[in-house]
């Protein structure tokens, strides 16, 4: 039978067919390397599309992890600024570097570091994390905050005032800043640019004691003390009653301001109110410049009677009896500038000061005897004072002047 019409006979392979049969009769692409080929190229197609296609419950795991991580920074934040308050710095900054360990970039926990940093006196790491923030765009106002401090400690007053006005500028309405330029720029004695500094900026729209306050300083800087008188006033009278500490401070500086502009009595007023509160903590200071403005206003009694109002043994009350018995002799009332002067020396026998007055009252008195004991008393206690000498030819003076 011919071959030809053998229907058992397999149809002949195409060119096409024949090729790809003797690649795989040959080992060139075994059928398993095709299927595989066929995956990556799947795989590779939608792979950009992998994460759209993911179930919405990894997405939500995902994103709880990502608060849950948010969350746990954000409380060890808190830990460790509240560990930073107690003074507890090593613990602060291992908590605060375990946020960074993982967050990198989280700004509380860089700005918090800085702060223990600058505690623990480490200040180029400091600036360090610090400089992360340059690249902030407004720039980082706490950041620049702190930076002025690393500065002022270093008393580069003028770069702290520079840090401290970016940050002012960037929240204009945050009054801390505003004040730390302008003390930066009063500590570096640009009291000029202080004034012009606060020209430039909006004033707050309800004044407080602390922008008077402010104001104050940079007018009495100036020399310009009517001006802080004012302001002083004002601040004070803004001041929360609850606030005894800022209260105090006001008065002070506001009684500083009337003796400088020559307004003694005022000034004696002002430190009577400090001293009516039973808690004054500097009380023979408060008397001791209300000493000053009686003399100022040649009231001596009012001075002595200042005197007599601090405790007898202080040193306060030394320094400023012989302050007393120092402008009595300038009034030649010798008598009794002698008998505060002795009341010094019953204290305090060895007293320099007391002995060498006691000494100027008998020459300029006259009286050689007891200029000569006072000078001796003095010498014996004092043996290397250098005032002793002139004081000796002045006595000597004095004697041959009496003998003539």
């Amino acid at each position: 039978m011919n071959d030809r019409n053998d229907t058992n006979r397999q149809p002949a392979m195409s060119r096409g067919e024949r090729d790809t049969s003797s690649r795989i009769r040959g080992g060139q692409c075994p059928p398993y390397r095709t299927q595989a080929r066929i995956v990556i190229l799947i795989v590779i197609a939608v792979a950009p599309f992998w994460s759209a296609c993911q179930s919405p419950v990894s997405v939500e795991r995902q994103k709880a992890a990502e608060k849950w991580g948010q969350v746990r920074a954000d409380v060890t934040c808190r830990l460790a600024e509240q560990a930073l308050r107690n003074g507890s710095l090593d613990d602060a900054r291992a908590k605060l570097e375990t946020v960074l360990q993982t967050a990198p970039q989280h700004e509380t926990a860089r700005l918090l570091l800085v702060r223990v940093l600058i505690e623990q006196g480490e200040m180029d790491a400091a600036v360090t994390v610090l400089k992360s923030f340059d690249a902030a765009d407004p720039p980082n106002p706490a950041a620049a905050y702190l930076m002025g401090v690393v500065a002022e400690m270093d008393q580069r007053y003028a770069d702290a005032a520079g840090h401290y006005v970016t940050a002012a500028r960037t929240v204009p309405t945050h009054l801390p800043y505003v004040v730390a330029a302008v003390e930066a720029m009063l500590s570096g004695e640009d009291a000029r640019g202080a004034r012009r500094f606060l020209a430039s900026i909006k004033p707050p729209e309800s004044p407080t004691s602390e922008w008077h306050g402010l104001l104050a300083e940079v007018a009495r800087e100036e020399n310009d003390y009517a001006a802080a008188i004012v302001e002083y006033e004002r601040a004070l009278t803004m001041v929360s009653s609850s606030a005894p500490e800022r209260v105090s401070e006001l008065q002070w500086r506001l009684a500083t301001a009337y003796q400088a502009a020559g307004q003694f009595g005022d000034a004696v007023r002002m430190l009577e109110q400090i001293l009516a509160d039973d808690d004054a903590e500097n009380r023979s200071g408060a008397l001791d410049q209300i000493v000053r403005c009686h003399l100022a206003l040649n009231d001596v009694d009012g001075a002595v009677r200042a005197v007599d109002r601090m405790e007898p043994d202080g040193p306060a009350a030394a320094e400023s009896r012989l302050l007393v018995a120092r402008d009595l002799i300038e009034a030649s009332d010798y008598a009794f500038a002698g008998r505060q002067i002795d009341a010094v020396l019953t204290i305090h026998p060895d007293h320099a000061d007391a002995l060498m007055l006691k000494t100027l009252c008998g020459i300029r008195n006259g009286d050689r005897p007891a200029a000569e004991s006072a000078l001796r008393r003095w010498q014996s206690s004092h043996p290397d004072d250098p005032m002793i000498a002139a004081m000796r030819f002045s006595t000597s003076n004095s004697s041959r002047t009496a003998d003539d």
